[in-house]
Parts: C-alpha cells; sequence; structure tokens
C-alpha cells in the first residue's frame, strides 16, 4: 500500500514539474504570417524613401540632396499631378532656387503662353511695375494667377537685383495654343532693332492684334480662307526676318533678335492651334502637335539665353514625363528624352488625397477634393503607405527588387488636370503608367492643399 502512494506521489510530481529531473518544455511563438506583395513593396518603398523636412521654398535645402543625381542635366523638369496643388507649387520654387543657387541653372520655363512670358521676364529682370497687376493682364492661364507663382517670379527678380554681376535668371514660356499678345511684344522689339521694317511687319501680324479674351470667338467664326491667308502672311514675314538678320542684329541684340523670330514662331504656332480648336475635332493630331511644339520651344531656350544654359521647366505630369501618354501620344517630355538623352532629367508629384484647385465643367474655377483611401490596386496607393507623408523617391535609384520590377509595369496613378467633377467616378482620373521610366524621381505629398488664387480687383 505504501508503495502504491509513493508511486502516485511521484506521478503527481512529475506532473507538476516538481520532479528535479524533469526539463521545463521551452514556449513557442506562432510562425510569422508571410508578407503579402504590397507589404513587401511599402517595405521597400520605406527603405528608399527621402523624407522631405519642409515643402516651404527658403535657404535650407539639404532635403533636396537626393535629387542631386538628376540636377546635373542640362533640362530638369518638374511636373504637378493638379494644376492647384500649393504644396507642389511651393516644392517647384524651392527646387528652382536650389537649381540656380546650387548647381547654376537660370532659366525658368513654364507651359504658358510665350508672349505672356516676355512681359513677365521684363518684370524679373527690372523690378519695375506692378506684379499682380501684370500678371492679371498678362497671364492666359488661370492656373499661374496664384500667390505661389507671384513669390517664385518675385523671388527672380530680387535674386537678379542682388546678384547684378551674375547671369541673369530668365522667365520664359514655352506653351503654343494662344494669340492675341504677340504683336504687342513684336511691335516692341522690332521698333528698336529695325523701324524701318516696322509697317510691314505690323501690316503681317495686325490681323491677330486681338485682345486676350476675344480670340477664341474671333477663331470660331474665322473660315478656312481667312486662315490660310493669315497663315500665308506670318510665314513670308518669317523669310523676311530671317534675311534682315544681319540688320535686325545690329540694331539690337542678337537675343533680341532671336526673341522676335521666338515670339512670331508662337504667333505662327498659336494661330494654327486656335484654329484647330474649332476645325480638327480629333484631339490626337492637336495633342501632338502641341507636345512638339512645346519641345521644339525648350529646344530654343539656347538662342534666348545663351549655350549650355541650364534649365528648370514646370508643367503637368503628363507634359513632362518621360515615356509618351497612355494612348502611345508623344510627350514634350517623351520627345526631350529621346533628344536630350540622360541631360533631360523629370521630377513627377504625387497625392493621395486632399483639396486644390481645378475648372468644373459650367461651373468655373473651385477648390475640388478628393477624399481617402486611394484606388486599391494603385501607385497612389502604395505611395500612401508609406511611413512618411512627404518624401522623394529616387525612382531611378530603385535597386533591383520587387518594387521596381512592379514599378515597371503598367499601373493605375492619380493625376488630375484643370479640370475636375467629383460627380465622376475617381476611377476616371486614374492612368495607366509605368512609373519607371515615365519619372527619374518621383516627390509624393500625401495631403494636397489649395494652391491661392491671387484677388481680382
Amino acid at each position: 500500500m505504501l508503495l502504491m502512494l509513493f508511486g502516485a506521489s511521484l506521478l503527481v510530481l512529475s506532473a507538476c514539474g516538481g520532479s528535479s529531473s524533469t526539463q521545463p518544455v521551452p514556449e513557442t511563438s506562432p510562425p510569422a504570417p508571410e508578407q503579402t506583395p504590397f507589404e513587401v513593396r511599402v517595405a521597400i518603398l520605406n527603405s528608399e524613401l527621402a523624407p522631405l523636412d519642409s515643402t516651404l521654398p527658403g535657404p535650407a535645402t539639404d532635403d533636396l540632396l537626393p535629387l542631386s543625381r538628376l540636377a546635373a542635366a542640362r533640362v530638369i523638369g518638374m511636373g504637378e499631378a493638379t494644376h492647384g496643388t500649393r504644396e507642389f507649387f511651393h516644392l517647384k520654387h524651392k527646387i528652382f532656387r536650389w537649381l540656380v543657387e546650387e548647381h547654376g541653372a537660370t532659366v525658368f520655363a513654364i507651359e504658358s503662353d510665350i508672349a505672356e512670358g516676355y512681359f513677365l521676364d521684363q518684370y524679373v529682370q527690372t523690378g519695375e511695375g506692378d506684379l499682380e497687376s501684370m500678371m492679371l493682364e498678362r497671364m492666359h492661364y488661370w492656373t499661374w494667377y496664384t500667390e505661389e507663382v507671384r513669390d517664385l517670379i518675385q523671388w527672380m527678380a530680387d535674386y537678379n537685383a542682388a546678384n547684378p554681376d551674375a547671369e541673369p535668371l530668365r522667365y520664359i514660356g514655352i506653351d503654343c495654343q494662344t494669340v492675341g499678345m504677340q504683336p504687342e511684344a513684336m511691335m516692341e522689339l522690332i521698333n528698336v532693332a529695325s523701324p524701318e521694317l516696322s509697317e510691314q511687319v505690323e501690316a503681317a501680324i495686325s490681323p491677330l492684334d486681338v485682345g486676350m479674351y476675344e480670340a477664341w470667338p474671333f477663331y470660331q467664326e474665322m473660315p478656312q480662307q481667312e486662315y490660310d491667308q493669315i497663315r500665308a502672311q506670318l510665314l513670308d514675314l518669317q523669310a523676311t526676318l530671317a534675311a534682315n538678320r544681319d540688320e535686325l542684329v545690329a540694331g539690337a541684340t542678337l537675343q533680341d533678335y532671336h526673341m522676335l523670330m521666338y515670339l512670331l514662331k508662337s504667333l505662327i504656332d498659336g494661330h494654327r492651334s486656335t484654329f484647330d480648336d474649332f476645325n480638327v475635332p480629333d484631339l490626337q493630331p492637336r495633342s501632338e502637335a502641341r507636345e512638339r511644339c512645346m519641345t521644339d520651344n525648350v529646344q530654343l531656350i539656347e538662342d534666348l539665353a545663351g549655350p549650355g544654359v541650364r534649365v528648370g521647366l514646370w508643367a503637368h505630369n503628363g507634359h513632362v514625363a518621360a515615356t509618351p501618354y497612355f494612348q502611345g501620344w508623344p510627350t514634350m517630355g517623351s520627345h526631350l528624352r529621346e533628344e536630350l538623352g540622360n541631360e533631360y532629367q523629370v521630377i513627377g508629384f504625387s497625392f493621395s488625397h486632399g483639396d486644390f484647385m481645378a475648372q468644373r465643367s459650367g461651373v468655373g474655377l473651385l477648390q475640388q477634393s478628393i477624399p481617402l483611401p486611394p484606388l486599391p490596386g494603385s501607385i497612389t496607393e502604395l505611395l500612401h503607405a508609406a511611413d512618411s507623408e512627404q518624401y522623394i523617391l529616387d525612382v531611378g535609384g530603385i535597386p533591383g527588387s520587387q518594387l521596381l520590377d512592379w514599378l515597371r509595369e503598367s499601373q493605375l496613378f492619380l493625376f488630375v488636370g484643370s479640370v475636375f467633377d467629383p460627380a465622376h467616378d475617381i476611377q476616371n482620373y486614374y492612368y495607366d503608367v509605368t512609373l519607371s521610366p515615365m519619372f527619374d524621381a518621383i516627390i509624393h505629398i500625401d495631403e494636397s492643399t489649395a494652391a491661392v488664387p491671387l484677388p481680382m480687383p
């Protein structure tokens, strides 16, 4: 009986771990769940991104150092995922200032009317006049009539005033969709360079000496015969001015001659573009003509500002992209990449949600908004999932990885043009893109705030 009790006691002690001869059983954690492909991409993104300290322009630019690889190029494209985001505009001011002060850039080129650029460049060179009044009078596009662009132009004028011995900064338009102000600018130049040719120049260009806002109704009623006649006059004038180059240069300067020819080219291009708006229903040929024209104008900047000039180029993401549009149509950026190679580098801009300025058809300019969450499976969803809310991603510097492979495939990416309608499905504003090599770098600002339009008097 005693033996049976002793044996039972040993069993109890053993079961309770009380026996000195038994070792405790170690606890084991359950295996970690395998990461999803999305989580892997986010982890790589977090390891590669460079947070931005601030979007505001100013002397502190160390956070832009991840863009140094791009800054050595002759032309640096700077995009925007909306035409009305305050942070995008501030950052492009910040980047251009950095390009000027650290990398020798001297030209700010923008998706705007060439004659508009001519008049605003006069302010940049002299600082004379009231800048806001000049912007109201001269700017064709509402997109640039903002506090942010005003501050950039003022900084350029202040820089020139403070650095009289340095190469002056220049403000140059490169778009080709408008007429109205070229005749005034051309007459200013020809009256100095060759008063003897003034009457001939005025006769050729006077049919297009229409107000900025009168051009569209003017072209809406224009018959083909009148269009052809005006175009022939402009081409004849182009040949005449080219034949009188030496005289025109002697009367002014070589750069003034090039500006005169640049304005005339703009008038010829704007004449075609505005007429086509009412007579060519297919968007593709109009788009391709515009992108080719803007490319040529960027290439002509050396004539206007000197050989070897370095350019900060401001336009929408779609225009500066180094690859064609999703329909396969060429972009300005794809032409520049083909023609300049690595001397053209491009920074795309991205956002996930927030406010911005845009037109609504039939209503006008409004503050618009896109809420969270981003579209599942999109590039925008990936960029939103990063640990940082504002950062640079050097797309061209990402090492071989699942993230890079994914960015080299067609994915959906959010960007808005000048028109937005919240009644439309948000998927309409996501486009199929291959982010690499579309952009050499991306700057992501997770929440957009609206640019601030200047007040109308």
